[in-house]
């Protein structure tokens, strides 16, 4: 039960990060000269892209839980 939770966990917090980190280039994208009059991104476009970096981080830290759990336990231990 805790397992599965931990990793449901570890899941949501990856696309967390995914999203962040979506948010996070956009906005440097708009800071960018050669994007001063121009806007990046059309409203799909983000999603789009939003919606990648949201599942790449998510199934990432979906695989990468297990290996944190195994080692927190042994750290308990």
């Amino acid at each position: 039960m805790f397992r599965r939770l931990f990793n449901a966990f570890f899941t949501a917090l990856g696309g967390l990060l995914g999203y962040e980190l979506f948010q996070l280039l956009s906005y440097l994208i708009t800071l960018s000269p050669a994007y001063k009059d121009l806007e990046p991104f059309s409203f799909s476009e983000k999603i789009w892209v939003c919606s990648f970096f949201v599942i790449i981080f998510g199934v990432f830290f979906h695989q990468v839980s297990p290996l944190l759990f195994k080692g927190s336990k042994s750290f308990a231990e």
